[in-house]
């Protein structure tokens, strides 16, 4: 018989849809990430059951770092494309990258990336920053390990001209934060 990971299938892809929309509604706030995987089956980041919950055969994904094994290629059943062309990005969070991703136009500001950074851990580390914005009450501010403040200085130039920008979502083994476009990041 055919074992299929539950991360895969839509009743745990719709748990952690729930998550990604109070995640952006609630930016700064920490989220679980429900993996819902067997031992056997263990996964590197947590970014992939996010990632299963958002892609289809419609849109495109960059893997620069090659964090997707070919397996999860085949089942996420999306394709495979350049950072500047993708719809959704994953890289690592120590290592910037160099070029620009989508940012959308005036006319369709929707077009544009959604990043995925892989974290050593949300909560806690020598990096601390500050949220303000909508959906942020007053002023949130959280600690990240394995973030090179580059890839946050480099947000914030991506979205200095709203509603063009990104989404981005800081992602450690267990859970997750998002940074939409519409959020100001300090780095204290």
């Amino acid at each position: 018989m055919l074992h299929v990971e539950s991360v895969w299938l839509p009743k745990l892809q719709q748990q952690n849809y729930r998550h990604l929309l109070n995640a952006m509604s609630r930016p700064g706030s920490q989220n679980q990430i429900i993996h819902g995987v067997s031992d056997e089956y263990k996964f590197d980041y947590g970014f992939l059951p996010l990632l299963a919950t958002l892609v289809d055969t419609q849109v495109s994904v960059s893997d620069p770092e090659s964090l997707l094994k070919e397996s999860e290629w085949k089942m996420l059943q999306t394709s495979k494309t350049e950072i500047s062309n993708a719809d959704f990005i994953i890289a690592i969070g120590q290592k910037p990258i160099c070029e620009e991703p989508k940012l959308g136009a005036l006319s369709h500001p929707e077009q544009s990336a959604t990043v995925f950074l892989c974290v050593t851990k949300i909560g806690e580390g020598g990096l601390t920053i500050k949220l303000t914005g909508p959906g942020v009450n007053g002023m949130n501010t959280l600690k990240v390990r394995g973030l090179n403040e580059a890839w946050l200085e480099r947000r914030n130039e991506w979205c200095a001209s709203f509603p063009l920008g990104i989404d981005m979502f800081l992602c450690d083994r267990d859970s997750f934060i998002a940074l939409p476009r519409t959020t100001r990041v300090e780095v204290m």
